[in-house]
C-alpha cells in the first residue's frame, strides 16, 4: 500500500508510538510518504533516521509564533486549541499539490492522520482531496488526560 501519513510532530525515538508504527508498516512492503512539521532543530534532526523507513518525507518548520497566533485566531471559535496548534498553511499546499502531482498515475491509498493536532489536516484532506480514504488515529483519550490533570491539581 502506499501510505500518505501526515503527523503534528516529528516521530522518534521518544514518540515512539508512530515511530514504531511506520518502521513496522516498512518493513511489511509498504510505501510510506511522511508530512510533518518540526519545531525545534533536534526534531528536525530526527528525521534522518525515518529515511530508512520511508519512501518520501516532507517536513516544515512551524515556529512557536506560528502555534501561538493558529491558537489565538482559533480562541473565538468551537474549535479546540489542540486541533490549530499545529496547522501549518505551507504543510497543506504541499499536500495538495503532492497530491494534485500524481495526476492519477499514482494515488495514495490511505491517509493516516495522527492526534488531535493533526484533525485539521485530516479534515482538509477530505474537503480538498475526497477520494483519499482518511483514517484518524486520535492517539490519546484527551478528555480523560484533561481530567486527570485537574483532579490531580492544586487547587488555589
Amino acid at each position: 500500500m502506499d501510505i500518505l501519513f501526515v503527523i503534528p510532530y516529528v516521530p522518534n525515538l521518544i514518540r515512539v508510538r508512530p515511530y514504531n508504527l511506520i518502521k513496522c508498516l516498512s518493513e511489511f512492503g509498504h510505501r510510506i510518504t511522511l508530512i510533518t512539521v518540526w519545531e525545534y532543530e533536534k526534531e528536525r534532526n530526527d528525521l534522518k533516521k525515518l529515511r530508512a523507513f520511508c519512501h518520501h518525507i516532507e517536513a516544515f518548520h512551524l515556529s512557536k509564533a506560528r502555534s501561538y497566533w493558529n491558537c489565538l485566531i482559533t480562541v473565538p471559535t468551537a474549535n479546540p486549541l489542540q486541533s490549530a496548534y499545529s496547522w501549518s498553511p505551507e504543510a497543506a499546499r504541499r499536500l495538495t499539490r503532492m497530491i494534485g502531482e500524481l495526476n492519477g498515475n499514482q494515488s495514495f491509498d490511505v491517509a493516516h492522520v495522527e492526534h488531535l493536532r493533526g484533525v485539521r489536516y485530516g479534515l482538509y484532506l477530505k474537503k480538498n482531496h475526497s477520494s483519499t480514504p482518511v483514517v484518524w488515529d486520535s492517539v490519546d483519550c484527551i478528555s480523560l488526560l484533561f481530567q486527570q490533570a485537574a483532579q490531580h491539581s492544586t487547587k488555589c
